[in-house]
Order: C-alpha cells, then structure tokens, then sequence
C-alpha cells in the first residue's frame, strides 16, 4: 500500500513565487582604465611633491 499523496510520476506543481533574479556579476575595468588612474596618481604626486620643494 503506497502513502497518500502527490505521486512521483505526477508533474511538478508550479512554484508559488518566482524564483529571484540573479544578479549580474560586476562590470571589470578595462587595462586603459587603470593606465588612466597610475598617470593621475602619478600627476598629482609630482604636483605635490614640487609644492613640498618650493
């Protein structure tokens, strides 16, 4: 004797909320990105360290 039931040949029923949304993984720089920052990171040390020397 099988217990009551849903059997497993039954379909599934459908979910009773939808499932939640992936979330898209983070944008990744470009290399010329990173060129752009050392050089104004470069700049400004330069900036600073001639106005230290003044």
């Amino acid at each position: 004797e099988f217990p009551p039931g849903p059997s497993p040949l039954d379909p599934p029923s459908p979910p009773s909320q939808p499932p939640p949304p992936i979330p898209e993984p983070p944008a990744v720089p470009e290399p010329s990105t990173y060129v752009m920052m050392a050089a104004g990171l470069a700049v400004m040390g330069w900036l600073g360290r001639k106005r230290r020397l003044k």
